[in-house]
């Protein structure tokens, strides 16, 4: 299955679309420029990790960059992790594209982790990359990939491209593997947030220049791609159109996990939005809309919110049996 989701940063943010895969909440909601693994996830936070693992799954994050970066170190634990590796933990030779991590040895972190996990125990992996950080103007990286029209005129986009090349390659090969892996597999690969190389560029991609765009066209600035692959027949075809924060209730339907009630509201609301990030919100049609705009939908998105303030501020008043998991054994793949 492939399709676009949208995101809420551009260029950099990172630990903000984690925060919107992981745990359903979104952006939208929190001042802008904040920084939720440091501000908001300051103690146990309801999220995929700890859904999957209430669910009986031994549940691993790995980022190949340096620890503490974001404060991932802390996060994760709270989001409920059981482990977390970074860089320094890799168990498999490293090599590197322009100063990073590559993502072959990226990939190849997993399947040792794949074939090193507990038998009989099933694995929640989530695997943040770092070869495709930026900035893309490493002098002694040379471009494999240049943009047609205007060789050389672009390098930051041509080293961008040449990476996301690279990446490809060593996806196909992971998934090659899985292909013929003893166990139920399913993989959900996104990007977090277009990369910032020239505007010039940016402007030829999109056709238009950002002072020209309509709110459609404006949203396509956080619009990345995604993957939902398995190694088993995935029912019906898969989003279109998405947002991170409803991204991770696929994974879930597909790997047969019942979730929470909280993902089950998210689940209702993608149906008449199927996106909604800090920049705006996108129905069915494809039309996009401002926050700032009111209509028919205000009332639920303000549901939205209001759950949202309660899951994160709550206190005592937070309603713990709607977001929470329920202890259990694993339902599925």
């Amino acid at each position: 299955m492939y399709g676009h989701a949208y995101t809420s940063v551009f260029g950099a943010g990172t630990s903000a679309s984690e925060f919107e895969f992981l745990t359903g909440n979104s952006m939208a909601f929190l001042p802008s420029g904040s920084i939720p693994y440091q501000q908001y996830v300051l103690g146990p936070t309801a999220s995929l990790a700890s859904i999957l693992k209430a669910e009986g799954y031994s549940t691993l994050a790995f980022h190949p960059g340096e620890r503490a970066s974001w404060q991932r170190d802390r996060a994760y634990p709270r989001l409920g992790f059981d482990s977390y590796k970074c860089g320094d933990d890799m168990d498999v030779p490293q090599t590197f594209e322009h100063g990073y991590v590559s993502d072959q040895s990226d990939f190849e972190q997993i399947i040792w982790e794949l074939e090193h996990k507990e038998e009989g125990k099933p694995l929640f992996l989530f695997n943040v990359t770092i070869q495709n950080h930026g900035g893309y103007t490493v002098p002694d990286y040379p471009a494999q990939i240049t943009v047609a029209d205007a060789p050389g005129e672009y390098p930051m986009a041509e080293q961008y491209l040449t990476l996301a090349g690279k990446t490809d390659a060593a996806f196909r090969a992971l998934v090659e593997y899985l292909r013929a892996f003893d166990e139920p597999t399913i993989v959900v690969m996104f990007g977090d947030h277009q990369p910032s190389v020239e505007q010039g560029f940016l402007d030829l991609a999109y056709g238009v220049t950002q002072e020209q765009m309509t709110m459609e066209q404006y949203m396509g600035k956080y619009y990345v791609p995604f993957v939902i692959w398995a190694n088993y027949p995935l029912p019906g075809t898969g989003p279109e159109t998405t947002s991170l924060n409803f991204l991770g209730q696929y994974l879930l339907r597909y790997a047969g996990i019942a979730g929470t009630p909280y993902g089950d509201f998210l689940w209702q609301l993608q149906e008449e939005l199927p996106a909604l990030t800090f920049v705006g919100y996108v129905d069915q049609t494809g039309r996009a809309y401002s926050h700032l705009e009111t209509n028919d939908f205000t009332a639920r998105i303000e549901d939205y919110q209001r759950l949202q303030y309660n899951n994160l501020f709550g206190g005592k008043d937070r309603l713990a049996a709607f977001f929470d998991p329920e202890s259990g054994g694993a339902t599925g793949g």
